[in-house]
């Protein structure tokens, strides 16, 4: 069971998450009609066809009898149990970065498929991949490897100590961020000798 609602898919709602995402890196935007777009707003699978060919076939029939040629996916909380299938076959769409904006984040994630997307088969690469510490060049490398289009990871490990504080798009904002802690933490370094320095020329003084 597959239900699709047109009613969001109109000219302000797709600009809206045109501005919050790169949709225009995945599709051509400007030549998309509102009316042959859609968003999923519930599915449900029988576990007996939930195999990637039954799953395509699925979706295709879905963006036929409905007329469509996108559909996407607005991943929430209340999405949480969409089947795993059905993620593994759209595209997730990278946000984009803002540097200076008093703007919203978006609370939500953003996938969408088409029929290109269904005709294309994505490499499974099924080899361990491990991550450790949380940098700027382990964030830009998650980010790269999991908004690829042409490739599925199937497992990739995270390991941090301290924890994914920012979303996963915000790695430029991190590396400035440590940059800034590191200089402050050098700064703060450098005063500690001057000020012992002047503590025991005080205390000579007073003698």
């Amino acid at each position: 069971l597959v239900v699709l609602e047109r009613s969001s898919s109109n000219a302000e709602k797709l600009g809206s998450m045109r501005s919050d995402y790169d949709l225009d890196r995945y599709l051509e935007m400007d030549k998309q009609r509102p009316r042959n777009q859609a968003f999923i707003s519930f599915i449900v699978m029988n576990p007996k066809f939930s195999k990637n060919h039954h799953t395509r076939i699925l979706l295709k029939e879905a963006l036929r009898l409905y007329d469509k040629s996108t559909i996407f996916l607005l991943a929430t909380k209340k999405h949480a149990e969409v089947p795993r299938i059905v993620l593994d076959l759209m595209v997730p769409v990278r946000p984009r970065h803002r540097f200076t904006s008093s703007k919203k984040e978006p609370s939500f994630g953003l996938f969408f498929l088409n029929r290109k997307q269904l005709n294309d088969r994505k490499v499974v690469v099924n080899s361990r991949i491990v991550v450790h510490g949380y940098s700027a060049a382990s964030i830009g490398f998650l980010d790269r490897i999991l908004f690829t289009t042409s490739h599925s990871f199937k497992n990739v490990t995270f390991v941090t100590p301290e924890g994914l504080r920012l979303p996963i798009s915000d790695f430029k904002e991190l590396s400035q961020e440590l940059e800034q802690t590191t200089l402050a933490e050098q700064q703060r370094q450098q005063q500690q000798p001057s000020k012992k320095d002047n503590t025991d020329t005080i205390e000579e003084e007073g003698r």
